[in-house]
């Protein structure tokens, strides 16, 4: 009776598990094996299964063995006959767990039969018997087939193959004219013209005209500077003062002035030389375009009377040709017709020894022929497919169903413990929660308590057995000594003792 520490449910065994799935999965295919193996009759016939035995798979072993009736499959206990005896398991839901996952399997052998109907067994049999006729006729002739076949098809006596080859060149050739004779031209050359005149030509020129000038106007400045520097001096204007520099900069922007005149002038000799010098080539250059041209039409004149003649001339040979390839085309069309006929008479006579050859073949193949029997068409059943359960989904789901009671069932005696630590009376620690709502699997013992029935249960919260009696019960008899911790129902037993 005492209060153990709830105990967390076992884990599920990985393998148990997945033999435990593994069997109802066969199971689901056994059915699905049965649902689609449909009887049919037919006009013409019936097609029927038949179970011939079984292969029956020990799950614990994996041994496969042969067997006319499938393996029995036991039965499994309910929690209350498993608890008369355990059989070595912690718990049910070990014993259940075990107990799908070797399971044994039975896989059906089945045999597909087809039956005719009685009108087309008979049509088979006579089949068989007219086979049996026709092979002795078709041995007699393959005999005469084996003598025939290694003897090849002579084509003597035949018309000899015409291809015409006899034929010859139909085309005369013409000569082709000699068109544009005498004509040639010349090319035109500017080569003894004075050369053309590039933009850094005259550079020596420019330069020596800008330094005849920048001679005579250095001389120059040198003298108004000298000049003025007198003329300062002379007015007491000193050296480096703002009259002196003021007079000197108007000298050096006058300086300056100059030599941009100086440059400009030379850059206009610069560019009169250069504009003589071109105007010079290009009147070399268009006399000897006027002497080029001249001399081309000349010889162009020439060569326009000589492509006349030569054209009349060739035309004239094309009108001999046409002639005499009009006359060539007429005899070799007369030579293919009659290479026409002369095949068409070889083709005539091989073909009519291919027919001697092959008629021993077709009266072979045509004894080979006979009446077929109509086979039963069955139809198309839809497939019964059913879909495995979800075993192992299933067992996952118990055990976190499992493990949330036990959760529970651990907040719940906490709640119940700090309860009777805080009541701190002797009697509350006495006290067992015997509330019929924290209890299953409860089962009378036949024995009492200060008058009150025994019973053998375990916590929601805990697979430990227990033996005590009912809140409940004792209530409706002794009011006093039940009280509630936490919401449920206690019993002080030390009041049922004395």
């Amino acid at each position: 009776m005492g209060t153990s520490g709830p105990k967390a449910p076992d884990p599920i065994d990985p393998y148990d598990q997945a033999a435990a799935q593994g069997n109802v999965n066969f199971q689901t295919a056994l059915t699905n094996v049965y649902g689609n193996r449909i009887n049919q009759n037919t006009p013409h016939g019936s097609l029927s299964y038949k179970t011939d035995g079984y292969f029956v798979i020990d799950p614990r072993t994996g041994r496969m063995t042969q067997s006319k009736a499938p393996a029995a499959v036991p039965k499994i206990m309910s929690e209350r006959n498993w608890l008369k005896n355990r059989q070595g398991f912690a718990s049910y839901n070990d014993y259940r767990d075990d107990f799908y996952a070797n399971i044994p399997r039975s896989m059906p052998i089945m045999t597909q039969n087809v039956t005719l109907s009685k009108p087309q067994q008979q049509l088979l049999d006579l089949q068989h018997t007219q086979d049996l006729r026709s092979g002795n006729i078709n041995n007699a002739a393959l005999g005469r087939i084996g003598r025939m076949i290694p003897t090849d098809l002579s084509m003597s006596g035949l018309p000899s193959l015409d291809g015409a080859e006899k034929a010859y060149d139909l085309q005369q050739n013409v000569r082709r004219a000699d068109l544009a004779k005498g004509y040639a031209t010349r090319d035109l050359s500017f080569a003894g013209n004075p050369a053309l005149p590039g933009n850094e030509d005259f550079g020596a020129e420019r330069r020596r005209v800008e330094d005849a000038l920048y001679d005579r106007h250095d001389r120059k400045f040198a003298e108004d500077e000298e000049t003025l520097r007198t003329r300062l001096a002379n007015a007491g204007v000193e050296e480096g003062s703002e009259a002196w520099n003021r007079q000197m900069r108007s000298l050096n922007e006058a300086k300056t002035d100059t030599r941009n005149q100086v440059i400009a002038q030379a850059g206009a000799e610069q560019s009169r030389l250069f504009g003589q010098a071109l105007q010079a080539r290009q009147q070399a250059g268009a006399e000897d375009q006027a002497t080029t041209t001249s001399f081309n039409q000349n010889r162009a004149d020439l060569a326009r009377f000589g492509n006349q003649a030569e054209g009349q001339r060739f035309a004239a040979d094309m009108q001999n040709a046409g002639l005499f390839n009009a006359g060539r085309t007429q005899d070799f069309q007369n030579r293919v017709t009659a290479a026409q006929l002369a095949n068409q008479a070889r083709a005539q006579g091989l073909q009519e020894r291919l027919t001697l050859r092959q008629l021993p073949l077709n009266e072979y193949a045509a004894l080979r022929s006979g009446q077929q029997i109509q086979n039963p068409q069955f139809e198309s059943v839809p497939l019964f497919n059913m879909g495995a359960a979800d075993l192992s989904g299933a067992m996952n789901n118990s055990f976190n169903a499992r493990m949330a009671q036990h959760n529970q069932g651990v907040a719940q005696r906490n709640a119940m413990m700090n309860g009777m630590v805080s009541a701190g009376s002797s009697a509350a620690m006495m006290a067992m929660m015997s509330d019929m709502r924290l209890k299953r699997d409860i089962r009378a013992t036949g024995g009492k308590l200060g008058g009150f029935p025994l019973y053998r249960f375990t916590y929601i919260w805990d697979d430990a057995p227990q033996i005590g009696v009912m809140a409940q019960e004792v209530e409706r008899a002794r009011p006093d000594l039940v009280f509630e911790i936490g919401g449920y129902k206690a019993v002080n037993y030390g009041g049922l003792i004395i």
